[in-house]
């Protein structure tokens, strides 16, 4: 039987080269879950419709990042330190990029095949 868990954190490695960098998230709620997915692509008034995934997943993994392990930036002095919660803005140091992988990991797994017209 298979035991139904709602973790309170949600933990996500992805490589940056040769290391492994962990994400901690407050794990999303459903309702969270299903805007994001909803806000990556956004139709106009004439039926187009418009790219957001971008934008959608950076806003995702920001308003859920709870922390980040094996990482470390150069502060104000030169030094090298270590980056998590405890540093002040430190989820702009972050790339972009890296937030796009973390935030893809909730996103659908399987490509869907469009049928022959």
């Amino acid at each position: 039987m298979a035991v139904l868990t709602n973790p309170e954190k949600t933990r996500i490695r992805i490589y940056v080269g040769d290391e492994e960098v962990t994400f901690v998230l407050n794990t999303p709620s459903t309702d969270a879950l299903v805007r994001f997915l909803k806000d990556r692509y956004v139709s106009t008034r004439r039926g187009k419709i418009v790219d957001r995934s971008y934008e959608a997943r950076i806003k995702f993994v920001d308003e859920h990042l709870y922390d980040v392990e094996n990482v470390v930036y150069r502060d104000e002095n030169g030094q090298i330190r270590p980056l998590n919660n405890t540093v002040e803005g430190w989820k702009e140091k972050i790339p972009a990029s890296w937030k796009v992988s973390v935030a893809m990991h909730f996103e659908e797994k399987e490509e869907v095949e469009a049928p022959n017209s």
